[in-house]
């Protein structure tokens, strides 16, 4: 009984011990500051969470069910490990495998899971492992808050997941009908194209949400997003660098290709790409 008691006292310590200027709240390895710490308590809006959790209308049998694991060790092969195999390897060297960024391969990507008997380290579990690069959140004109790398990223790594409320469709719709015209709209809709159809999923980090919402769309950027399965079949939108960044970059992904609406409803892009659409994609399907 003591073993407890002292062990929720010392987390509770802990939780109450992170640096409050930390956009991440403790929860990442590494503390994310914006670049002037006296405006950083002002400008979070939001409660940082490192992963999706589940929102208003979500399925929750997608969140009971757990995949299966491997009883590798201490690490896995990838001509052994069942995880590896059911989808081909994804990572060597700790990035993202050259063919699937450069789109020769729509293979799913699918990590080794909390009930695998491989190690942390495991070369199967990247994802999983979070944010390893050091980031600082900082302002653009025209743009607001963005997101910069403070250390060269290598082209195939991982920077961090676009993480927010998995919400219904009709909750995604409501929300966004409730959006005035200077609110700034997060919501992510992921379509995956498979066999038996498009599966959607509905992502929100306007109240609870990680480092992710702070990255700007750009019609020609230096992520990619993937979506990742670890422990069930809900994805996580992973980014990974599609070229080498350099330090103090501005991090930047495409929110999309969809701008089915007249240019009076349309924001803006203000990327300053040579590819640049000059409109920020919009899709007007969760306004109907």
């Amino acid at each position: 009984m003591n073993v407890v008691v002292d062990f929720a006292f010392s987390r509770i310590m802990e939780l109450c011990m992170y640096d409050v200027n930390d956009f991440t709240e403790g929860l990442e390895s590494n503390p994310i500051y914006y670049e002037n710490l006296q405006l950083s308590k002002s400008m979070k809006t939001f409660k940082y969470i490192c992963s999706n959790i589940p929102g208003p209308g979500c399925n929750m049998d997608n969140y009971v069910e757990q995949f299966c694991g491997c009883n590798c060790r201490p690490n896995c092969e990838p001509i052994s490990c069942p995880c590896i195999k059911q989808q081909g390897l994804n990572y060597q060297n700790g990035r993202l495998l050259e063919n699937i960024i450069c789109g020769d391969s729509s293979k799913a990507i699918l990590e080794c899971n909390s009930k695998c008997s491989c190690v942390r380290a495991c070369s199967n579990k990247l994802v999983q492992n979070g944010i390893k690069y050091k980031l600082e959140v900082f302002t653009v004109k025209n743009k607001g808050l963005a997101l910069r790398t403070l250390e060269t990223i290598p082209r195939g790594s991982f920077v961090c997941e676009y993480a927010g409320e998995i919400v219904s469709e009709e909750e995604a719709i409501k929300r966004s009908k409730n959006l005035t015209k200077d609110d700034m709209n997060y919501l992510f809709i992921l379509n995956e194209h498979c066999a038996s159809g498009i599966i959607q999923t509905f992502i929100d980090p306007k109240y609870k949400g990680n480092i992710g919402r702070m990255i700007n769309h750009s019609c020609d950027p230096n992520l990619t997003m993937y979506p990742v399965r670890i422990n069930n079949s809900i994805p996580r939108l992973a980014l990974f660098a599609n070229t080498d960044i350099e330090r103090l970059v501005e991090l930047s992904f495409s929110y999309g290709t969809s701008s089915n609406c007249d240019t009076g409803n349309k924001k803006a892009c203000y990327c300053g790409t040579a590819m640049c659409t000059n409109y920020l994609p919009f899709d007007t399907s969760v306004f109907l």
